[in-house]
């Protein structure tokens, strides 16, 4: 597992962890705005599991048959 699947796994389970606290916090106030931020908090762990999983299957940098153009980031990396 590379350090950045690690990050984004801790970050799944950091706002998993504030989203239910946030709903539970929510159901015993009746405070909306606390239920809007535990689905915010929701939606960031979806996001993060996306990278999580589009990660695992991305083409690494300098992988052999990706050619040059795959190879460049940044300003470039349209040239060929």
């Amino acid at each position: 597992m590379d350090p950045g699947e690690r990050v984004a796994l801790a970050s799944v389970g950091v706002n998993a962890g504030l989203s239910l606290t946030k709903l539970g916090l929510s159901f015993m106030s009746g405070s909306l705005a606390l239920a809007a931020d535990a689905l915010h908090s929701f939606t960031e762990v979806v996001s993060s599991l996306g990278l999580v999983v589009k990660g695992r299957g991305a083409p690494k940098v300098g992988d052999v048959g990706l050619g040059v153009a795959c190879a460049r980031w940044g300003i470039g990396a349209l040239e060929i």
